[in-house]
């Protein structure tokens, strides 16, 4: 990796400089520092803010792809294809994925799924865990911990 802090998420490779994202353990949010009254919420975390403005820099290559598609796509898609880091949208339930790990598969990156309770998704596995559901009929926010959901 290259030494400055600009450069933190760039490596070159045969010659050409390539973005390299944040580890996936990295904070996806952090609260807004904007004075209170002005604040929106949640903001990306300073290392991802970082490696999304080096993926729209000119001259800079991103070593990943971005996909986007429903929940269905996604799962019937090979990750272990793609270069690690590369993301996936699901558009249907507003999560992002990250081809990750080794053997490379999906796995779980951000995002909330806003729903009602009784389309809290059924169909997740280990590599979901994180996932966060917020249910809109019910106070209720949940976590899969990658084997069961746990209320927060």
């Amino acid at each position: 990796m290259a030494g400055n802090g600009t450069d933190k998420y760039a490596v070159r490779e045969n010659g050409m400089r390539l973005v390299q994202p944040p580890p996936l353990a990295t904070p996806h949010t952090e609260t807004s520092s904007a004075p209170k009254g002005q604040q929106v919420g949640a903001v990306f975390a300073r290392p991802w803010s970082d490696w999304f403005s080096k993926v729209v820099t000119p001259g800079l290559q991103a070593s990943f792809r971005f996909q986007s598609g429903t929940h269905s796509d996604r799962a019937s898609s090979n990750a272990s294809i793609l270069p690690q880091g590369s993301l996936f949208k699901e558009t249907d339930r507003g999560v992002f994925y990250m081809a990750s790990g080794s053997p490379t598969v999906w796995q779980y990156a951000f995002g909330t799924m806003i729903g009602l309770a009784a389309n809290r998704p059924s169909d997740l596995g280990e590599s979901d865990a994180g996932f966060q559901f917020l249910a809109t009929d019910t106070p209720q926010f949940s976590i899969w911990t990658g084997s069961a959901w746990v209320n927060a």
